[in-house]
């Protein structure tokens, strides 16, 4: 051992090794590879905010802007007061169109059962309307309202509605409903074919029994209201089978026995006789 100095260890007498050139080549691609997928990182995150810029301005512009609001199947409802209770104005941007809150608002209205609203590119808000059937009307003279199969007012009543009476009750405003005595007689009108519908005069009910009086003024029992398609089929075979003329009443209560009473032969004496 030499006297006051330290000895090198003998491994750091030797210059370290050379990398393979392979090896250094491989981690210089290696790199290069994470360089460039960076860059298409970058630059596929700047052109995807750049198409979300472009969308909103788009969007916002006024060539999508709504110029239209398209109401069908509106006839007794009427397109202009759909559109005004669609509330939808124009120039309003066609993507702020809220079309669930549309179509709640439309289908508010006393007529609309249904509506659906879509928007028709490029600024075109389509309103389609399916309406409530009337089965009946309430009221008289000039408080004649048309009410459906629920019982729900409509609205009132056209010159051209040819429907059996119920009521006649206080004035109803359009969206309230019948009491649940003319209730019963309106699901029992909705029943019927739509031919023995339009023969009906007025609907009648009395304690659990329904009725008809027909326009000729025969009078249908139809008992409980069960089986009113079959009690309807077995009136619309009496009628078809005898003489209206002569007859008084129909009894369908048990529509597979149903029982006719007939009117009293007129007289010479009696108005209408020969």
């Amino acid at each position: 051992m030499s006297h006051g100095l330290l000895s090198r260890r003998p491994e750091l007498d030797h210059e370290p090794e050379a990398m393979d050139p392979r090896l250094q080549a491989r981690r210089v691609e290696v790199a290069r590879d994470q360089s460039r997928r960076r860059r298409h990182v970058i630059v596929a995150l700047a052109m995807a905010t750049a198409l979300v810029l472009i969308g909103l301005v788009v969007a916002r512009s006024r060539l999508l802007d709504v110029d239209t609001v398209r109401v069908t199947g509106a006839v007794r409802s009427g397109p202009d007061v759909v559109r005004a209770v669609a509330a939808v104005a124009p120039g309003r941007p066609m993507t702020s169109v809220d079309l669930d809150a549309v179509e709640a608002r439309v289908e508010a209205l006393p007529w609309v059962a249904q509506a659906t609203v879509t928007r028709r590119w490029p600024g075109t808000i389509d309103v389609r309307v399916g309406e409530r059937t009337p089965v009946a009307v309430v009221g008289r003279g000039s408080d004649v309202v048309v009410v459906d199969r629920d019982g729900a007012v409509l609205g009132p009543a056209l010159g051209t509605d040819r429907l059996p009476l119920v009521g006649p009750d206080p004035v109803l405003d359009p969206g309230e409903r019948l009491p649940a005595g003319q209730r019963r007689i309106v699901a029992m009108l909705a029943e019927l074919p739509a031919d023995l519908r339009d023969d009906v005069a007025r609907g009648t009910v009395s304690g659990d029994g329904l009725g008809l009086v027909l326009r000729d003024g025969i009078e249908v029992d139809l008992g409980d209201p069960t089986r009113i398609g079959a009690k309807a089929d077995a009136v619309t075979v009496l009628l078809a089978k005898a003489d209206r003329t002569t007859i008084a009443t129909l009894d369908v209560t048990v529509a597979g026995a149903p029982a006719v009473t007939r009117r009293a032969p007129l007289t010479v004496d009696e108005p209408g006789g020969a």
